[in-house]
């Protein structure tokens, strides 16, 4: 579970052995609720108004099947950036935002969970690459997540995602990167589990 190091930034769990989409949605909430108490101010208790409300519950829900992980008392979504096994280590032993030369410069994280049932991973592809120009080509470039928690720095935007059933929205938050940048919002790694 994401606890406090011997500085205020967190140990950054390592996920990578859950097999199991229940269960790695179920860590997850673990780490975000470990993480809450040592969360800036700014990214607490937020309350959304009613208007805000009603565009998340449209955005999250497609077929009751949930489209992003909203914990409560949270400004923003956890954020998965989608990656490859050697990028997600680095993430966890350097607790930096990092960027893939091919990436452009701009750090891609999606609410899309990696435990996510009716969303393949060449729909999320897809969208990654239509964000990006053509970034995730290789088929490890998508193979792992970096749970992260977005701040008032990202920037975002809806793009409609193919479900199994019918087209869905996501939220694809972006930032702009000039190399590694220190980040204490970064709370595990793992294996992505979209099929």
């Amino acid at each position: 579970m994401a606890r406090l190091g011997s500085s205020p930034r967190l140990h950054v769990d390592n996920l990578c052995w859950i097999k199991e989409p229940t269960r790695l949605k179920a860590q997850l909430m673990n780490v975000v609720e470990a993480y809450k108490p040592a969360q800036p101010e700014t990214l607490k208790y937020y309350i959304p108004s009613a208007a805000e409300h009603g565009t998340h519950v449209e955005a999250a829900y497609v077929n009751d099947a949930e489209m992003e992980l909203h914990p409560a008392g949270l400004k923003y979504p956890l954020s998965f950036v989608f990656t490859s096994l050697a990028v997600a280590k680095a993430y966890k032993e350097t607790k930096h935002l990092l960027c893939e030369e091919h990436w452009d410069g701009d750090l891609l994280a999606c609410v899309v969970p990696p435990y996510q049932t009716n969303v393949s991973l060449a729909a999320l592809r897809e969208r990654h690459n239509s964000f990006s120009g053509g970034g995730y080509q290789e088929q490890t470039d998508m193979d792992y997540f970096v749970a992260i928690l977005p701040d008032e720095k990202f920037g975002y935007q809806s793009l409609e995602i193919e479900t199994r059933s019918r087209k869905g929205l996501c939220k694809i938050y972006s930032r702009e990167l000039g190399g590694p940048l220190a980040y204490d919002a970064i709370l595990a790694i793992g294996k992505v589990l979209l099929e």
